[in-house]
């Protein structure tokens, strides 16, 4: 093979570095808010509901600690308001963070105070452990999911006969990484891209314009999606 495509295959095998904060970001916002599962098994976790930006379960929302159904039942996601849903994800949220941070480091985001934040967390119920060790985000492996690579098709419906997974390096399954975030793929056929396609990019970028800037240099062909 030419110099150029064995160069191709490798910008596509490695997302550039400063992508990768943003793909780990993406990947979360498709997942549920609570259980942070992107798993859609109606018989177990329910429907899987996505709208204004949220993202949850039909059970999550039932087995949510402090939320209720305020709502009729076609409010919302089943009667559950989403300003309450909102503020139940804030609260499960700074749980979270109480958790990983520790008596020691658990501290407002914005003006860093401790004292105050600490008893008003105390106030809304939320355990905050008494431990003499370094938070969660000092520890070894800490940020390891900014820097996983994707690695499936993400068009809806998927033609590969094999499944999702497939990714080849050259043919009609060869897989081919969002140019601008690397959190989304697509087989080569599933978004009907030709053979001398180099790039392409997600519909969540070229919506937004996250590419609109940059340079692909000479003869690099980009496809964007439809």
């Amino acid at each position: 093979s030419s110099p150029r495509s064995e160069a191709n295959r490798h910008s596509q095998a490695q997302p550039s570095p400063w992508l990768q904060p943003l793909a780990a970001m993406k990947r979360k916002s498709r997942l549920c808010g609570f259980c942070q599962r992107a798993d859609c098994n109606p018989e177990v976790l329910g429907q899987f509901c996505r709208q204004d930006g949220l993202c949850v379960h039909e059970n999550c929302l039932y087995h949510a600690s402090r939320l209720n159904q305020r709502g009729a039942d076609e409010e919302g996601f089943y009667g559950f308001l989403f300003p309450d849903i909102q503020e139940e994800l804030k609260r499960v949220a700074q749980k979270g963070q109480a958790l990983r941070s520790a008596l020691h480091y658990f501290c407002c985001p914005l003006c860093r105070d401790m004292v105050t934040f600490q008893k008003e967390m105390f106030r809304l119920g939320i355990k905050i452990p008494d431990r003499l060790v370094d938070a969660a985000w000092e520890e070894n492996g800490a940020f390891a999911d900014h820097y996983q690579r994707h690695s499936s098709c993400d068009s809806s419906p998927c033609l590969c006969p094999v499944g999702r997974e497939v990714a080849e390096e050259n043919g009609p399954w060869r897989l081919l990484l969002c140019h601008s975030c690397g959190s989304c793929g697509t087989h080569q056929r599933c978004s009907n891209l030709g053979e001398d396609v180099d790039s392409w990019e997600c519909r969540d970028c070229s919506n937004t314009g996250t590419g609109e800037g940059c340079s692909w240099g000479a003869g690099h062909k980009v496809q964007r999606a439809m």
